[in-house]
């Protein structure tokens, strides 16, 4: 698989992330570039969600050692993590306050980010390929 460069990977998890609500029924834009906190917004029964999208591209053998970070400052209504391979795409859509209670805490450059590894994604079945933003 071809290297992409971070904006590339962004932009990509991105736009797969806003066809999939697309594809649900769901009326969804994605931010200008660089836009704080979130990357789409989504229509959810007449209220706008705000989404912010996490991508990773591993090899299938090194997904487990990954993970979706994210910082306390964004502020969005459902995370995104997509974790891509040459072969599979996976992905869940999880709502704020369930990533911010299980994502780890740690600092970088004085700031305060969480992370969520794929294994914690895993156990997360109910959030995985979850664009019709169930809050279960």
């Amino acid at each position: 698989m071809r290297k992409l460069k971070t904006k590339q990977l962004g932009d990509g998890g991105e736009y797969y992330a806003l066809s999939q609500f697309i594809f649900t029924g769901r009326a969804a834009a994605k931010m200008p570039d660089n836009w704080p906190g979130y990357d789409i917004a989504v229509d959810l029964n007449g209220e706008l969600k705000k989404v912010s999208v996490k991508t990773r591209i591993t090899p299938k053998e090194l997904f487990s050692t990954e993970h979706c970070k994210f910082s306390d400052d964004d502020r969005f209504d459902f995370l995104v993590c997509i974790f891509k391979s040459s072969k599979e795409i996976h992905s869940w859509t999880v709502p704020a306050e369930v990533a911010k209670e299980k994502g780890k805490v740690f600092n970088s450059s004085n700031k305060n980010y969480r992370r969520l590894s794929f294994k914690q994604l895993n156990e997360m079945e109910m959030y995985k390929n979850n664009w019709s933003l169930k809050h279960k």
